[in-house]
């Protein structure tokens, strides 16, 4: 994938700490980010460090004496188990209500926010459900396209370039079996 150019150094941090999460390589994660290994490994420690803070604090100092923790504390600690929003108002006795704004909080927390956004954007487009998105998604992955690469098709698309480049590139397949059969 290709990177803006306009990236700030935050966002890059962002990006390599994602690569970091789906435990791709430095040497990897240097050649997509243009970082040094030096500064992968400082945002590797300092990620690393933040994540055992947060563990250490929704786990709390007193070890798991989840009774004495606040219903809050232990929502958090339970999605952070895993577990899904319906568990928690039964487990705990919580409001649906309650436990989506704890479910904010948390995902806010762990640098996975935007994910609920995306979700509740598909959910009010009611052109779209989220296991098509999912496809789409899983296409754009296997394909392994980059936003940048993404926004080309999506720009042609809107003009309604995609059916002219088909057209060309299949009459290019065709000249180039031509040309294949003259030459044998």
């Amino acid at each position: 994938m290709d990177l803006p150019s306009n990236m700030t150094r935050a966002e890059k941090e962002r990006y390599v700490i994602e690569l970091l999460k789906q435990n791709k390589g430095t040497r990897y994660i240097a050649q997509r980010a243009h970082k040094s290994f030096r500064d992968i490994g400082r945002i590797r420690k300092k990620w690393e460090k933040e994540t055992e803070l947060e563990k250490r604090r929704l786990e709390g100092k007193g070890g798991n004496n989840s009774k004495s923790k606040s219903k809050r504390t232990q929502a958090i600690k339970m999605f952070s188990e895993g577990q899904n929003p319906t568990d928690i108002v039964l487990e705990l006795d919580l409001p649906p209500e309650k436990v989506r704004t704890i479910l904010r909080e948390y995902l806010e927390m762990t640098n996975r926010y935007d994910v609920l956004q995306v979700i509740e954007q598909i959910k009010a487009n009611r052109k779209y459900s989220f296991s098509s998105f999912m496809r789409l998604y899983e296409i754009l992955s296997d394909l392994g396209m980059g936003e940048q690469q993404i926004k080309k098709v999506l720009e042609l698309a809107k003009h309604n370039q995609l059916e002219h480049l088909q057209r060309k590139v299949e009459h290019l397949g065709n000249d180039v079996e031509q040309l294949r059969n003259e030459v044998s």
